[in-house]
């Protein structure tokens, strides 16, 4: 893989994909950055597969989640690496996948994956790799630390594109912004 961009996170994931032993990565984020960013970078060999979920019903259906977990079954196999977007209705059926519980079978990494009463052992490639994104404070707020502990985590904002001299032009029009936003909310009191 390529050398990642300049920030430590950056070189951080760079290092993780490269590692075929490392733990499944959590990605803390700001609206959704961390994508654009990943899928931008060069850090993959094989596009990854982006499975996003929502709080709408038909995200929510069992049907739903059986196709995305056959979606992710065939990544593990093949090492296409995996990210996953509020996907939380199936993170128990990936327990043992996001903790590494692997078993060799026939000279083979396999885990076994859990839908309701059902569970199957599948193969999972060395290059395989499960990314989940979360915003901050979601994160921070609503995960159990137990989930939250699974994972090797890094936090991956839109400032991680910028050199040194563009987060000081950033930093700079921040400021003027919070200058201009207060002498004119001063104007209107």
């Amino acid at each position: 893989l390529p050398e990642a961009h300049g920030s430590i996170s950056m070189l951080n994931v760079a290092e993780n994909l490269r590692d075929k032993d490392a733990r499944h990565l959590l990605i803390f984020t700001e609206n959704n950055a961390a994508l654009q960013i990943l899928l931008g970078s060069s850090f993959f060999k094989e596009a990854p597969l982006v499975l996003f979920g929502s709080d709408f019903p038909a995200d929510q259906t069992d049907l739903q989640t059986y196709t995305n977990l056959q979606k992710i079954k065939k990544c593990m196999d093949s090492g296409r690496p995996v990210i996953l977007i509020h996907q939380d209705r199936m993170y128990e059926s990936l327990y043992d996948m996001l903790n590494q519980h692997y078993t060799i079978v026939n000279d083979k990494r396999c885990v076994r994956l859990v839908v309701e009463n059902n569970s199957r052992m599948c193969a999972v490639a060395d290059e395989f790799r499960a990314i989940v994104l979360v915003e901050s404070p979601q994160a921070i707020q609503e995960l159990p630390a137990p989930f939250l502990n699974r994972f090797e985590k890094q936090l991956i904002v839109k400032r991680d594109l910028l050199d040194s001299v563009q987060k000081d032009v950033a930093t700079q029009l921040d400021a003027f912004i919070k200058e201009f936003c207060e002498s004119m909310e001063s104007k209107i009191n």
